[in-house]
């Protein structure tokens, strides 16, 4: 992708964390293209061609976090059916990935 449209990703995303982080937002495409490389056909089933194919992947299933803590904290939040601290942890590189930048994208 050239740097057009990692700006038409970084502004088109929900999350506002990106808009305008173009480090953060090649970041993300550059993961979203290992995922769907790896897990095709078994977790993601995904065609990314365009901006827009990126945004509506994070969109429809991944959030973003700046930390570890507070990835955890927001699955405490979600009680009995999020995850603990060790599941999070046997979790990370199957749904839950770090960003070089040092944020936390989780597959939901």
């Amino acid at each position: 992708m050239n740097k057009t449209d990692i700006e038409i990703v970084s502004y088109g995303l929900s999350n506002f964390t990106y808009h305008g982080n173009l480090e953060a937002t090649e970041q993300l495409i550059n993961l979203f293209d290992k995922i769907v490389d790896r897990f095709n056909n078994k977790v993601v089933h995904r065609v990314l061609k365009t901006p827009e194919d990126y945004i509506n992947m994070y969109d429809d299933s991944f959030y973003t976090y700046w930390t570890w803590e507070e990835l955890v904290q927001s699955e405490v939040d979600q009680g009995p059916d999020g995850l603990t601290e060790a599941e999070c942890h046997l979790e990370f590189g199957q749904t839950i990935f770090r960003l070089p930048c040092g944020w936390y994208v989780q597959y939901v």
